[in-house]
């Protein structure tokens, strides 16, 4: 589904979903139908269309979805369930079947609305800080039992989402708007305690729409969510929904909070399975995070994954994507032996920022002392064993000819190493420091993906239509467990050449067990896709006779192990110096300058080799939303 269910109208509602099937090796016809069930009645859609939006930076885009419109019955209203039952043209493959997803027809959309301003600005809720007017007017609508509440801000200004009265969740939504003309920023003045950061409203399921809104996350750990549900279709709780918004940091790329990345181990804007609906996403980590769906959204200048764990990405467009602010090696100390020993070396335990790493020192292989850092704010707040300095000092203590000095004390000593990203920038045994000087670094082992599966997300998957420009990642990486029912579609990334975080050699990963996972018209002009059928327990790839790999335009395909039968492979086009499958149609030609029409710059328009040898392609719409020929190039491109 493209669309969040839970919704209120009051006449009709417009509703999607998209949908995929592997049919003999094609995913053209793969869909017999997709059948809708509403309240006792149901409707057939045999073909999807194209539905058309808007993103946040006005550039449009088209879906092809199976669409409805829900109906208020006249005269009735209330709680009503969708079903839908995608039926595959296939019929050795079980049909998929998402419900019930709460919808309710009513007679009036918001059953309570209220206006928020600054004091003296006429509002019904008003306070000297919005802050204190959005908590009064959100824990009246509790009081009111409210079930599909709407709050419009009329003063412009900064809020906090301060801890409500108590945990809430309504039949619909608390939307939060602006009126025309209004700018509200949620966001946190400075950095005082790690619980400070968080946002907490303690109201389940807030749908803030408008491009007056924005989350500046410079000092915000995360928006809350407290049912903490794992799939937006649970009933037990509603999912935030963030349509046509912006999220950014007002601070600059490389910004640190007591020496560590922003946000530090929250790994997440939103908590739960928020939606992203046509937001502008910009400086920020994990922007499409575990759980989300992230339809039609424009991200700027983001860092470590770009779409992790997502449920649904697609539409989306991605600039200027890489970790490199964080991921680079800053020269932060050096430390030397000159004392009589005959040898001196230094040892630092534990994986990169880890709690609790401990530094050796030993002379003629014997400890003279250990040193352990921390991370975690009691640490930062006692100041002893928290920072480059902390270790240097310690090192000074030390005597006898062990000396230290502090170059760089910005990022916290957890983040310590020999600035070796081959080694994960983690631990190192045994360092040579008697008449020499060693060199020790900060950096954060992260490292970009534009799309990471995660354990939790096992099966019904959909990433269809996103670009990327200039990503300096890892373009697909999919395993950890079992994946089924995936769809990867019509997606075109580049990245730049070369590429400094991954000094080049990223590649897309598929691993272990894969069951009906579709791979069609992807473009990758400067990365390679390895199935990773070696032994060990994160490689062993394994596709069954339902997954199919056609008509992609990669750098190149190939093994890395053993071919494993079953999965179907063909009509890919690789570059000439491709390594490939030696599969049905598979041709090596040309590369990322010669193929396309400026591939560095976003144009993928086939050129030269493409261009001319050209597949039966086994979807009919491109990534634009224009019609494929009988015979089109592989790629996303036609």
């Amino acid at each position: 589904m493209i669309d969040p269910p839970n919704q209120y109208f009051t006449d009709e509602l417009t509703f999607s979903v998209m949908a995929f099937a592997n049919d003999g090796g094609t995913i053209i016809g793969g869909i017999d139908r997709v059948r809708f069930h509403f309240e006792g009645g149901s409707v057939d859609v045999v073909q999807p269309a194209l539905r058309n939006f808007t993103r946040y930076d006005g550039s449009t885009y088209s879906l092809p979805c199976y669409t409805v419109r829900l109906k208020k019955p006249a005269g009735r209203a209330g709680v009503a369930n969708l079903y839908i039952e995608a039926i595959p043209a296939d019929a050795t493959m079980q049909r998929r079947v998402l419900g019930p997803l709460q919808f309710s027809p009513a007679a009036t959309k918001h059953d309570w609305d209220r206006t928020i301003g600054l004091t003296g600005s006429g509002a019904d809720y008003t306070a000297a800080t919005l802050a204190t007017a959005t908590l009064n007017a959100l824990n009246a609508a509790r009081t009111a039992a409210a079930q599909n509440p709407r709050v419009t801000y009329i003063s412009s200004g900064t809020s906090d989402l301060l801890v409500g009265s108590s945990a809430y969740t309504a039949q619909g939504y608390m939307t939060v708007e602006c009126a025309t003309g209004v700018n509200v920023t949620f966001a946190k003045p400075s950095y005082t305690t790690d619980a400070a950061m968080l946002m907490r409203p303690r109201w389940d399921g807030m749908w803030f729409r408008g491009a007056g809104i924005t989350f500046d996350m410079a000092y915000v750990s995360e928006v809350y969510h407290e049912a903490q549900q794992s799939v937006p279709t649970l009933l037990n709780g509603r999912s935030h929904v963030f349509e046509g918004v912006r999220f950014t940091r007002s601070t600059p790329r490389g910004a640190l909070i007591r020496g560590n990345v922003t946000g530090g181990s929250v790994t997440h804007q939103v908590r739960g399975s928020p939606w992203f609906l046509e937001c502008d996403l910009h400086n920020i980590q994990y922007a499409g995070q575990f759980f989300a769906y992230n339809r039609g959204c424009v991200l700027r200048d983001t860092f470590n994954d770009a779409f992790h764990g997502a449920a649904l990405v697609v539409g989306n467009k991605v600039t200027h994507h890489n970790s490199m602010a964080y991921r680079n090696p800053l020269p932060a100390m050096t430390v030397t032996y000159s004392g009589a020993g005959a040898t001196a070396d230094l040892s630092l335990s534990g994986v990169n920022v880890a709690n609790g790493r401990v530094f050796t020192a030993r002379v003629n292989g014997v400890s003279v002392g250990t040193f352990t850092v921390f991370n975690t704010e009691a640490a930062y707040t006692a100041g002893t064993n928290y920072t480059v300095a902390n270790v240097v000092s310690w090192i000074n203590s030390l005597g006898g000819g062990w000396a230290a000095t502090l170059q760089d004390d910005t990022r916290y000593a957890a983040a310590l190493s020999l600035g070796d990203r081959f080694t994960s920038f983690g631990a190192f045994t045994n360092q040579n420091v008697k008449g020499v000087t060693l060199q020790l670094f900060t950096a954060f082992d992260q490292h970009s993906d534009y799309y990471q599966k995660s354990d939790n997300v096992q099966e019904n998957v959909l990433i269809y239509g996103n670009t990327g420009l200039d990503c300096d990642t890892q373009h697909f990486a999919v395993g950890g467990n079992a994946t089924r029912d995936w769809a990867y579609i019509n997606n075109a990334i580049n990245r730049p050449d070369p590429a400094p975080e991954f000094l080049g050699n990223a590649q897309s990963q598929m691993s272990l067990s894969h069951s009906h996972v579709i791979i069609a018209h992807n473009t990758f002009p400067y990365q390679r896709m390895l199935l990773v059928s070696t032994a060990g327990p994160y490689e062993q790839y394994v596709g069954d006779a339902y997954c199919l790999i056609a008509n992609n335009a990669l750098q190149d395909l190939a093994w890395a192990g053993p071919v494993i039968l079953g999965v179907v492979i063909r009509d890919n086009h690789l570059h000439a110096a491709a390594v490939g499958t030696g599969s049905p149609g598979e041709v090596k030609a040309g590369n990322q300058i010669t193929l396309y029409a400026d591939a560095a710059a976003g144009d993928y328009t086939p050129a030269g080799a493409l261009a001319t040898n050209l597949k039966a392609p086994v979807w009919k719409l491109d990534l634009k939303g224009n019609l494929r020929g009988s015979s089109a190039s592989a790629g996303a491109i036609a």
